[in-house]
């Protein structure tokens, strides 16, 4: 999502893909578009509230005690899932289908006792799908097509596939405060205009686009999904054009602005 270097343009406070500052020219110095950049992006994380998670999101830093996260697409140590509880002290939700992390996630779900393991696949329908699991990367992925299925030795097998709604009422909560996807090309199946309403309540949206990954999406299947959330009412930040943060248009501003 582009974010020209205007002062006009740049007030478009849906519009913050900040690495889609174009390469220099060729008169031009390298040094300046960064600093551009690094100014741009300090600029809307404070505006915002936008906190870093490791390994590879940002949050809006409003999170409390009370609130629910759910982390759909865990990988084996849960990262996010545990930088979260840290910093926050929250009940979070780990969904993920793998076999190969499953144990890993008990033993976690034993050490914090705010985290609840799930086994279940994130998709756009309830049913059974053929799920490939990487013997050597940690992603795995509905997707024939995903770089990992085309290039390592996998095992596939049938994992339980649960929609949005459906997802949310398996946990049993009424609402959250958070969700994040990791989920290896089904994102683009969530993003939907049947999920509207249930998006529509959820603040903050953080996820991971793969159309760099996966063969059958684009750059451009990423930019519609894009343009549908802002459509939606969602402001978005990302600073690689892959990992996105969604938050509901003034959820994330700072009051003293």
């Amino acid at each position: 999502m582009k974010v020209p270097a205007s002062a006009q343009e740049e007030s478009t406070e849906h519009r913050h893909n900040v690495s889609s500052i174009g390469p220099p020219s060729e008169n031009s110095h390298i040094l300046p578009i960064r600093l551009m950049r690094s100014m741009l992006t300090r600029g809307v994380r404070r505006r915002n509230r936008i906190v870093f998670i490791k390994p590879s999101y940002y949050i809006v830093d409003n999170l409390k005690q009370d609130s629910v996260v759910v982390d759909v697409g865990t990988g084996w140590n849960a990262d996010f899932s545990i930088g979260i509880i840290h910093r926050y002290g929250l009940q979070c939700h780990a969904v993920d289908p793998t076999r190969k992390h499953y144990e890993r996630l008990i033993e976690l779900q034993k050490k914090y006792p705010t985290l609840h393991v799930h086994r279940l696949a994130l998709s756009s329908k309830d049913g059974i799908e053929s799920f490939h699991e990487s013997r050597t990367n940690v992603s795995g992925s509905l997707y024939e097509d995903h770089i990992n299925a085309l290039n390592d030795e996998c095992i596939v097998y049938e994992v339980e596939t649960v929609s949005l709604p459906t997802l949310l009422r398996r946990i049993g909560v009424e609402g959250i405060s958070l969700l994040k996807m990791d989920i290896e090309g089904a994102e683009y199946g969530i993003l939907r205009p049947e999920n509207s309403r249930i998006l529509c309540e959820i603040p903050q949206i953080t996820m991971e686009f793969h159309h760099n990954i996966i063969k059958r999406f684009s750059r451009d299947d990423t930019q519609r999904k894009v343009d549908f959330m802002n459509e939606l009412g969602f402001d978005s930040f990302s600073v690689d054009g892959l990992n996105y943060l969604f938050y509901l248009r003034r959820y994330g501003q700072d009051d003293t602005e």
